[in-house]
């Protein structure tokens, strides 16, 4: 081993970063400070929830997406880091 040669990395995943892609039809339902309750194929007899930190304020072209950055509560350490979740968006219903 050499001198400066890292021994070990450690890392705080008390709260998970998520990011997810949100096409333009649906970006309008969306607002930072929104929760979002979402389930991971890894575990799948449960429910997480977050919070929308940022929405990115332009498009990924070609394909017209943007990106939700959302903050996950891992206090357990339940969630990895690579885990592929799907997110759904508690919205109001309004009756004309």
């Amino acid at each position: 081993m050499r001198a400066g040669t890292p021994v070990v990395s450690m890392a705080d995943v008390s709260t998970m970063l998520a990011k997810a892609t949100v096409g333009e039809a649906e970006i309008s339902q969306l607002q930072v400070g929104q929760q979002l309750v979402f389930k991971v194929d890894a575990i799948p007899n449960r429910q997480f929830s977050g919070i929308v930190t940022k929405i990115s304020p332009v498009a990924v072209q070609p394909a017209r997406t943007f990106t939700a950055e959302i903050s996950i509560a891992n206090g357990d350490n339940a969630l990895k880091a690579g885990m592929f979740a799907k997110a759904e968006a508690k919205g109001e219903v309004r009756q004309n």
